[in-house]
């Protein structure tokens, strides 16, 4: 039976939304794969025993008032278990449910991507205020492919949706196939990192839209990744970033020539699109 290293981060009360998600933020670098709530806390899943070390000790620098262990989660089905009881999501006219579904079932997996996060509710909003039809999408950092599907399902001539984490890619694949866009709908297994500078042509830049449900601060990071993955006039759909990130992921793509032309929040989520020359309104 496989494995997967995790990192159980315990308080002896749980803290509000908004402290966990801060937490998170502190180990988006190092390639956390999925989280599992606790009564008292998260389970994070990182890429190796290393990531999980890395991330106990910004915990301890972050909030010494917080417990981290670490541990080997066996692949007994924690992720059909910890998500049988989710139902229906529906933004706009996408609806994403488990595979009984008739417009996008997806399935449960270690991948992000059901459908139940802000973040990916917002883009799949901001999805729909874009006109697709016949255009080239970038789907950065996949997951479950949900974007990508929708992106497809929206009239998306081509969508590349790139994923770092093999996993990730397999219930991609598995969702990609059940959807029945296969022939739109491209996988790629490539680090963001890979993808500056001429990196983008291994993947087919430019698009004409791209979107990266990351977090703020590696949306900063990879700015002028992003930007150079799309076309002079396209696209730029971004989320995964707090509402305190937004100014800063503005400001780095305000230097690259980027304009913000649509805004979508929920919570302490937020949805930026944003284009390479300004435009009068939210749509294309």
């Amino acid at each position: 039976m496989r494995h997967y290293p995790a990192l159980d981060v315990i308080w002896t009360i749980r803290p509000d939304d908004s402290h966990l998600e801060r937490v998170l933020a502190e180990f988006d670098d190092l390639g956390p794969t999925a989280t599992d709530d606790l009564p008292a806390g998260i389970r994070v899943f990182l890429p190796s025993h290393d990531a999980c070390v890395k991330a106990a000790e910004r915990l301890a620098a972050l909030d010494p008032t917080a417990r981290a262990i670490s541990l080997d989660v066996p692949d007994d089905d924690w992720a059909e278990r910890s998500q049988a009881s989710l139902g229906a999501v529906q933004v706009g006219r996408i609806v994403i449910t488990a595979p009984e579904s008739l417009v996008i079932p997806i399935s449960r997996s270690m991948g992000f991507g059901t459908g139940h996060h802000a973040s990916t509710r917002l883009c799949l909003a901001l999805l729909q205020r874009a006109q697709l039809a016949g255009r080239s999408v970038a789907d950065i950092g996949t997951g479950s492919g949900v974007l990508a599907i929708a992106a497809s399902k929206l009239g998306a001539s081509r969508v590349v949706a790139i994923d770092a984490d093999p996993d990730a890619l397999v219930s991609a694949r598995e969702n990609v196939d059940g959807n029945g866009v296969a022939s739109h709908v491209s996988l790629r297994q490539i680090d963001l990192g890979e993808l500056s500078g001429r990196g983008g042509a291994a993947v087919g830049a430019p698009f004409d839209v791209v979107l990266a449900n990351l977090t703020g601060g590696l949306i900063v990071r990879s700015a002028p990744t992003l930007a150079g993955l799309a076309a002079a006039t396209g696209r730029l759909i971004l989320s995964g970033l707090m509402r305190d990130e937004a100014n800063g992921v503005l400001a780095a793509l305000s230097e690259l020539g980027w304009t913000e032309i649509d805004r979508m929040d929920e919570d302490e989520w937020v949805g930026l699109a944003l284009t390479s020359s300004p435009r009068s309104s939210t749509a294309n």
